[in-house]
């Protein structure tokens, strides 16, 4: 009788590819995403990444694919397996909080009112309360005249002005 010993090993199933969901992203300085991607086969053996950021500066990963914007620019990060050095790359690009109020016109100018338009337009950011004030000191704030208003336009008739003095 002839005995013989069988091993059986398990079969190791390498990674063929890995991609991103999406390539291109947009985000805001302070905001996290976390990146999304997809390894092939479903059943590879070792589904292990490590990520990387091209520009510090602009975006940091951790290895769970989170993604932090620190300052405005463009970077690329990488995901990488480890079992087959197979990668995939994405653009990320971080745009500045911004806050834009046009320069107000004003317009329909008679002996006690005007007409005063603008626009607002904000970028990354949410403003609370948007109006317009005035008064005949340079530099006014809320506690002169202040108008409330709502949206991204400006539009006020501004009336009970006295005819004489210069407005800010």
């Amino acid at each position: 009788v002839a005995k013989c010993n069988v091993t059986v090993i398990e079969e190791i199933i390498p990674v063929k590819s890995i991609t991103f969901d999406n390539s291109n992203y947009q985000m805001f300085e302070g905001d996290q995403l976390t990146l999304q991607y997809t390894i092939k086969p479903n059943d590879a053996t070792d589904k292990s990444v490590e990520f990387t950021s091209s520009d510090k500066e602009v975006v940091i990963v951790d290895n769970n694919g989170c993604v932090t914007a620190v300052g405005a620019g463009k970077a690329d990060i990488t995901v990488q397996t480890i079992d087959s050095n197979k990668s995939a790359s994405c653009k990320i690009e971080v745009l500045s909080r911004e806050l834009y109020i046009s320069e107000p016109e004003v317009s329909d100018i008679k002996s006690m009112s005007a007409k005063i338009t603008g626009d607002i337009t904000t970028y990354g950011m949410s403003i609370t309360e948007r109006g317009i004030c005035w008064s005949t000191s340079m530099n006014p704030t809320v506690d002169n005249q202040f108008a409330k208003m709502a949206g991204t336009e400006i539009f006020h008739i501004v009336r009970d002005l006295t005819p004489s003095p210069t407005y800010y």
